[in-house]
């Protein structure tokens, strides 16, 4: 999701990015609460605006992180330097340079020990300790030991891990099921993983046999049957049986979603299909598209097109999202309001910033004020400091207060 304004709504890494990316071929594409007994005198900083997720979103006052729930309650205190959002009942939270998980009750599932973690998939998630990887369990225990010399999250049923720099893969056991022979490896993605030997790249199956040869000076993972490999200078799209389904002129091409992808060539962005077919070309800028509508900006103005090459909303936007939960966030002159996929404005552009939809909800934020508001634009939770230039309050939704009392946040909710 993007937060309008030309920033992406993205954290910092080494919470829940997948170490995997780091590596991949083109890489396509604090609160300081105040006591009653001393009450501060200078007036409250408040960060609001990261999407609910799981019903939560995060909340950072005085430089401290902790948790809002829809009614506007705190009920995770400000106390953590860094939080990832909730997925799936679970957060990693940092203080100092330790990482840690937390339940949505704000009970800490692990101790705040651990020098990188990364968010559970399925039932594993990726951690380091006194220098080495392991794996947690669902109840934060310790399932498989820290002993690898590096290790990714696990993808499906296997992750990729490192000994005598050469590379290998586990199971969800800890159980080596395929040795480490490899330079280099990356996560299996439809029944294939990219490998390394001697400088090439192959892609080998589940069992460890090769599939398709070292020949590749870089290559991505299959996605829709498809991967972008390159041998010196000439860049394709290969298949799973190693046929070349295209072989154009690309600087970059990300990986196919639903039969399309989007490429760069000599500075300019277009459309090609799957099989090969150039639908758009020529653009002067194009986000991935995750729903077949693609913004794309021509004369300093942005717009939308189908995969096909449609131009469905003419260019007349200063600033245009990716569609979330059927509504884009754009800008229009100053300010940011939100259209359907027919172009027609739903919600009206007052806004400074705009974030996408997330679980019904979207931030968006009027001066100092931060606001979640409905698809009928509706005001549900607004958050803001109290105008006195010293102020400690932060108001709720206009009708309540969240005070700083006893180190613990306080808050009223809308009705």
């Amino acid at each position: 999701m993007r937060k309008i304004k030309l920033k992406r709504n993205h954290y910092p890494c080494g919470l829940g990015n997948r170490t995997v990316a780091l590596v991949v071929f083109l890489a396509l594409f604090g609160l300081n609460t105040v006591s009653a007994q001393g009450v501060s005198q200078t007036k409250t900083k408040l960060k609001v605006g990261q999407a609910f997720k799981d019903g939560l979103a995060p909340v950072q006052i005085n430089g401290k992180y902790g948790f809002l729930n829809m009614k506007g309650e705190h009920v995770i205190a400000c106390k953590y330097d860094f939080t990832s959002e909730f997925n799936n009942g679970f957060a990693i939270v940092r203080i100092g340079d330790k990482y840690g998980f937390i339940l949505k009750s704000g009970v800490e599932l692990t101790k705040i020990e651990y020098d990188y973690l990364e968010g559970f998939s399925g039932n594993r998630a990726l951690f380091k300790k006194d220098g080495k990887f392991g794996y947690l369990g669902l109840s934060g225990e310790v399932k498989i030991p820290n002993v690898f010399e590096f290790a990714t999250t696990f993808e499906k049923d296997y992750a990729v891990f490192q000994e005598g720099f050469k590379s290998g893969y586990i199971n969800r056991t800890g159980e080596v099921v395929i040795k480490p022979v490899y330079d280099f490896a990356l996560a299996f993605y439809e029944g294939l993983a990219p490998v390394m030997v001697n400088g090439k790249w192959g892609f080998i199956n589940e069992s460890g046999s090769k599939v398709i040869d070292f020949t590749y000076d870089a290559v991505t993972r299959f996605h829709e049957g498809y991967s972008l490999v390159q041998q010196g200078k000439e860049m394709k799209v290969i298949n799973m049986s190693n046929q070349i389904t295209i072989k154009k002129e690309f600087d970059q091409i990300t990986a196919f979603n639903k039969g399309f992808a989007v490429f760069t060539s000599q500075g300019k962005y277009g459309i090609i299909s799957e099989k090969g077919k150039v639908t758009a070309s020529g653009i002067d800028k194009m986000l991935p598209s995750y729903d077949g509508i693609y913004p794309f900006k021509r004369n300093d103005f942005w717009g939308y097109l189908t995969a096909e090459g449609k131009e469905i909303i003419t260019p007349v936007f200063a600033d245009a999202d990716n569609f979330y939960e059927g509504l884009a966030a754009v800008k229009l002159g100053e300010k940011y309001g939100f259209i359907d996929d027919r172009g027609d404005i739903i919600i009206p552009p007052i806004y400074d910033e705009a974030r996408g939809f997330s679980e019904g909800l979207a931030s968006v934020k009027m001066k100092d004020t931060h606001i979640f508001i409905n698809k009928l634009g509706e005001p549900i939770l607004t958050i803001g400091i109290g105008e006195n230039a010293n102020s400690n309050e932060i108001f709720v939704n206009n009708k309540g207060v969240m005070l700083n009392e006893r180190n613990v946040l306080t808050a009223s909710s809308k009705n």
